[in-house]
């Protein structure tokens, strides 16, 4: 039994990422990740050979979910329907699917082994979507060829909410931006800054780094930046000065620049991407990010001036903080959101957040995160949280599935780290006792 629950998060890693991947059954679309988890919950039922740890009701992303699951409740007192229905879907989801697989298996005496089975797959998913991103970009540049709408899309039988195939409008031209197997070209970012830090191999290092560049992804350029500044920082006790981490720093630079020099589709999307990042209030840019900066300060207006006391410390509901924009008919007009499909979250884990749960739920969530990157000895789970933390400023990640894992595993790691701490805390007083009664004993004689 235990070889077989290993399996399947092994595939619950690959598949987490593929949220694309929706079977009918009885004519219902159903991730293959939500089937996988299912699974595992009941084989870990059927398999109870551990007894429930009741310390992980106390731990700080059981009381984040507590709070996203009253925030929905909530909302039907004071939202439409149609936006407190898309809410309270995600409160079900949270009691029947990440509550109890949370519960499960951190009272699991395999869960290490769980983890372990389950990053394995999660690195494989990566390199997936590493590979199916390149096709698109190199289908596309060659014979025009939309290989997610042409081959995906069909093959799933599904209407994604973006183009299968991405495209962004930059410089007064269309560029394509891999989203891998997905909808997001975002996400396909996150993967590959990810991949990048957890993922050995240096030639493979260097192939996540052009990808990133090709899929003109910002959000993955930051991160790269600055989880790099953090590494170096933080792991210079190792060594006696910075000499190797530079060396190895200014090696992927000089190949970088020698590419830059011998291939020109690389110069064209440095370009392209430069003025992404330039362009950020240009209304030639049509991809929002005029929008996305809006959001910030428009999101304290809103708390301050249309929110009810509840709604400010414990938001209007999970993943439906659009709504606060779109009921005020001025902001609406302003970030021309007017016309969106009522039900939508803000592109922004910040914004997303602290609307949807308010004051209450965004100091837990990143008290969370800061206390996960403090304590977590797992350098993976390490990356995915500081990734989390650092990417989720400018886009929208925490609800993803693979995320919803992501934090599930850095929570059992955290407080495994802790309880062992507090464990050996008490064995020293209790050492240093017998070492005292030994010594009245031998003085005795």
């Amino acid at each position: 039994m235990k070889k077989l629950i290993s399996g399947l998060f092994f595939l619950l890693g690959i598949f987490c990422t593929m949220i694309v991947f929706k079977p009918y059954i009885f004519g219902i679309p159903v991730p293959v990740v939500h089937l996988l988890t299912f699974s595992i919950l009941i084989l870990m039922l059927i398999n109870c050979n551990f007894k429930i740890d009741k310390s992980i009701f106390k731990s700080k992303l059981i009381i984040f979910f507590y709070v996203l699951l009253i925030s929905s409740i909530l909302s039907i007192f004071f939202l439409p329907s149609v936006w407190s229905k898309k809410s309270l879907s995600y409160a079900i989801q949270l009691c029947i699917i990440w509550l109890p697989f949370l519960i499960l298996l951190y009272s699991n005496t395999d869960k290490f082994l769980y983890k372990k089975s389950f990053l394995k797959g999660f690195k494989i998913s990566i390199l997936i979507h590493t590979i199916w991103g390149t096709l698109e970009v190199i289908l596309w540049n060659t014979i025009k060829f939309k290989l997610n709408e042409e081959i995906l899309a069909p093959l799933l039988k599904t209407n994604l909410a973006h183009h299968p195939t991405s495209f962004t409008y930059v410089s007064g031209s269309f560029h394509i931006r891999p989203s891998g197997i997905n909808f997001e070209p975002a996400y396909l970012g996150i993967l590959l800054l990810i991949g990048f830090f957890i993922i050995k191999s240096k030639l493979v290092k260097i192939f996540f780094i052009f990808l990133m560049i090709v899929s003109l992804s910002r959000t993955a350029i930051l991160g790269l930046l600055l989880i790099s500044i953090y590494k170096i920082i933080t792991n210079r006790k190792k060594y006696k000065n910075l000499l190797k981490p530079m060396v190895v720093s200014l090696s992927f630079i000089i190949i970088f620049f020698i590419c830059l020099q011998k291939i020109p589709f690389l110069q064209e999307r440095v370009s392209t991407l430069t003025s992404r990042m330039t362009s950020v209030t240009d209304d030639t840019s049509k991809d929002g990010t005029d929008r996305h900066l809006l959001y910030y300060p428009l999101s304290i207006k809103i708390m301050m001036s249309d929110a009810n006391v509840l709604q400010l410390f414990l938001g209007y509901g999970a993943r439906i903080s659009g709504y606060p924009f779109q009921a005020n008919s001025a902001i609406a007009e302003k970030i021309r959101v007017e016309n969106f499909v009522p039900g939508w979250s803000v592109e922004s884990d910040l914004v997303d957040i602290f609307l949807s749960s308010g004051l209450i739920g965004f100091f837990l969530y990143y008290t969370l995160l800061l206390s996960n990157i403090k304590l977590i000895k797992d350098n993976n789970l390490l990356i995915m949280n500081l990734s989390l933390l650092i990417c989720g400023i400018t886009y929208g990640f925490y609800s993803l599935t693979f995320f919803t894992l992501i934090l599930i595993f850095s929570e059992i790691e955290k407080l495994s780290v802790i309880e062992n701490y507090s464990e050996n805390k008490l064995k020293i007083p209790n050492e240093s006792n017998n070492v005292i009664n030994s010594t009245i004993i031998e003085n005795n004689i």
